[in-house]
């Protein structure tokens, strides 16, 4: 009884365009480092993904048109969401990458570090 009567209200809700819980996570966290890279913004997204694979669920979102990319870190647990990068192509040689802590998630220790040594590797090469 309480299972259907759950599911009535979920596709009431969403009939009626109210939000739901996925709906409602808390935007992303201030800008913790901004910086420039010789590398393309769509090279960076697929690499930060690939180097934080084993760690997180890292899918890089890339919008070619707009030549912007977004690559969100999730812990593999769930959907609690650790951290955020922005890449924008800035010049025919350069991207812009910001990093920010997402959710309301307590930056971990030396996560900033790691995420701008992570970006320098990727600068690199992803060697």
């Amino acid at each position: 009884m309480h299972r259907k009567l759950l599911m009535v209200v979920v596709a009431a809700a969403t009939a009626s365009g109210c939000t739901t819980g996925d709906d409602v996570r808390p935007g992303p966290g201030p800008v913790i480092w901004t910086a420039s890279f010789n590398a393309q913004f769509d090279a960076m997204a697929n690499c930060l993904a690939r180097l934080y694979a084993p760690e997180y669920t890292a899918v890089p979102r890339i919008d070619q048109r707009e030549q912007r990319a977004t690559v969100v870190l999730t812990f593999p647990q769930g959907s609690a969401v650790m951290g955020e990068f922005q890449i924008r192509q800035a010049n025919a040689s350069t991207s812009e990458i910001s990093w920010r802590t997402v959710g309301g998630t307590p930056q971990r220790p030396g996560s900033s570090r790691q995420a701008r040594e992570r970006v320098e590797r990727c600068e690199r090469g992803g060697a």
